[in-house]
């Protein structure tokens, strides 16, 4: 009986011993698969010359269409004497955006960077959008305002208003307020500016790949007082690093304002039609509004001789200064979302921003960095 029971322990022994073995074993083998089909699949991602991702990242096949809602003021008369000025939106005029790479050159055979010139072109999809692009003029006060403020010589042509088609206020250089000013919102953003980029390929490290080492021959930029404002950080926008999880932080360059932006990693979501593909949520409002470093973010931005804007606003006459257009605007989420509340109370009527709606974010998937929403 003794002899039974010692033999009975002993298999016992021997088959937790297999077991431990069999589970070690598993368990190696799945940390070795997934760094051995992560390092495949980093391989793959780096942008090089006859790859797959090259091919994609140098003629997107998917569409990306381009939304603009404008304000048109409503009470002039009522607002030249003193009442707060009423906006009535209007929109959306939908644009598909064509982002064409150009003159690509690679370093080497076996390339770490290259250089390219980048445009991006607009076309109008009427069946997308609330009407004609040259439909129902609209009036503003965005230029003479801020005219006035600067208290720039000029005289006005159609008194202290102007009055423009949609398609004249976003693309068309049209004389807005004075004689020697042309300027269109977008105009220089349509295809008239090529931007020549230097970037990273990812081929010697995967978590740079797309970064930007140079814009227009330069590593840093010379708009703003301080220097962290004025380096160059990320991609353009094409693309984000593999490897992303829940409190991961990103940067893009936006040579349009002249700044490397940041956004968080902030929530999980599933694909649009795909729940079992999970993406990264992630926004430009930081996770902590409390954190110090969000103040100095915005700090920094400040220039001599145009001050800081209220909080929520960018400012983008340092930037088009930089370019010889001398036109004050300011740059804030839709509906002001996250601006100083001053500014929604200067208007009469003006609606609360909604976050779900009128916040910014985008929707990466996570293991490759493909960016699928916005």
């Amino acid at each position: 009986m003794a002899m039974r029971s010692k033999a009975i322990r002993l298999s016992l022994i021997c088959s937790a011993a297999v077991f431990v073995i069999v589970a070690l074993i598993t368990l190696v083998a799945v940390l070795v698969f997934d760094r051995l089909f992560l390092s495949i699949l980093y391989k793959q991602l780096a942008i090089l010359p006859g790859s797959t991702v090259f091919e994609s990242w140098s003629a997107p096949s998917v569409p990306v269409y381009f939304s603009v809602y404008l304000f048109n003021l409503t009470n002039e008369a009522e607002l030249l004497k003193g009442a707060a000025p009423r906006l009535q939106e209007v929109g959306p005029f939908v644009y598909r955006e064509n982002r064409e790479k150009f003159d690509i050159v690679f370093s080497d055979e076996i390339p770490e960077d290259f250089g390219f010139q980048a445009s991006n072109f607009y076309h109008f999809v009427p069946e997308m959008s609330v009407a004609s692009r040259n439909w129902a003029k609209l009036h503003s006060k965005l230029f003479t305002a801020g005219l006035l403020e600067k208290r720039s010589p000029f005289f006005f042509l159609n008194g202290p208003f102007v009055t423009l088609s949609p398609y004249d206020a976003m693309w068309n250089h049209h004389p807005l307020v004075i004689q020697t000013i042309n300027v269109g919102l977008f105009a220089s953003q349509n295809g008239t500016k090529p931007v020549q980029y230097k970037i990273h390929t990812g081929l010697d490290d995967i978590s740079k790949v797309g970064s930007i080492i140079e814009v227009n021959g330069q590593k840093k930029l010379s708009v703003w007082d301080h220097e962290e404002a004025n380096m160059i950080n990320g991609s353009d926008g094409s693309n984000a690093p593999p490897g992303l999880e829940i409190g991961s932080t990103i940067q893009f360059y936006v040579n349009d304002i002249c700044r490397s932006v940041v956004s968080y990693a902030v929530a999980k979501t599933q694909a649009i039609n795909r729940p079992d593909i999970e993406l990264l949520v992630f926004s430009g409002t930081p996770p902590d509004p409390r954190d110090p470093a969000n103040d100095w973010r915005e700090r920094m931005f400040c220039k001599s001789g145009y001050g800081c804007p209220p909080k929520g606003l960018l400012a983008l006459s340092p930037c088009l200064a930089a370019t010889g257009e001398n036109v004050p605007l300011y740059l804030s989420q839709p509906y002001f979302l996250g601006a100083d509340p001053r500014i929604v109370q200067a208007f009469d009527q003006f609606p609360d921003p909604i976050p779900e709606r009128h916040s910014t974010w985008i929707h990466i998937e996570p293991e490759t960095g493909d960016m699928l929403y916005a």
